[in-house]
């Protein structure tokens, strides 16, 4: 944050500008992914919270905003996939403004196709690179940087 400063022609106290608070939510039913992207993306300007199921990410969605959720395609939902589908179009009807992106180690076209159409505005494989992911997250607006 920058210092306070006086206005010398006014000699008025300027106060420094607020800094941002960017807010990622990570759902994945696996702890290391969770863990990992916490780490990753967490700094001063970016507060990261995690989720390892839906029914917990809906409950961090009903009291906060999220600027980018990034959520698992086959979260644990007793079915064989869909969980992260569901995710998206509850996340896109409660809140539009919010950006989600799905995470997945099965990316296959079709898959990438629906989550599109049902809001995701990113569809990652797991297998990017850190810095490759780091990259397209802050192509969506959130300022994440590496090495801090």
């Amino acid at each position: 944050m920058s210092p306070a400063t006086i206005d010398d022609t006014a000699r008025e106290f300027v106060a420094p500008p607020r800094s941002r608070i960017w807010r990622i939510l990570v759902v994945d039913d696996e702890l290391t992914i969770r863990s990992s992207l916490s780490l990753l993306f967490s700094s001063r300007n970016v507060h990261v919270e995690t989720a390892s199921s839906i029914e917990e990410a809906l409950e961090a969605l009903q009291g906060l905003s999220f600027h980018l959720v990034i959520s698992d395609l086959h979260l644990d939902t007793g079915r064989t996939m869909g969980g992260g589908f569901d995710l998206i179009s509850r996340i896109v009807e409660n809140d539009p403004a919010a950006k989600v992106g799905l995470l997945t180690a099965d990316p296959r076209p079709e898959f990438e196709a629906e989550a599109r159409r049902r809001g995701a505005c990113a569809f990652w494989a797991k297998s990017l690179s850190i810095k490759e992911l780091v990259a397209q997250v802050r192509e969506l607006g959130i300022p994440v940087e590496i090495g801090r």
